[in-house]
């Protein structure tokens, strides 16, 4: 919601890309994607959707995205 209502929590954002992941890698037509939101600092955007943290570093959900 780029309005101020409500956010989707961090746990219900990590489920969400875990589905979404293990969805696109199971589907033999898809050959490659990338997980919208590597960005720091976005206006307006929930961050617990943010992949790298305004260090560089990356966050929970980066980790989670990149194996680490």
């Amino acid at each position: 919601n780029f309005n101020g209502g409500a956010q989707a929590s961090a746990s219900e954002i990590q489920t969400f890309m875990t589905q979404v992941t293990a969805w696109m890698d199971s589907t033999p037509w898809i050959g490659a994607y990338f997980y919208f939101g590597i960005m720091h600092d976005m206006q307006g955007v929930n961050t617990a959707n943010q992949l790298m943290a305004s260090n560089g570093q990356p966050t929970e959900l980066g980790k989670l995205y990149i194996g680490a």
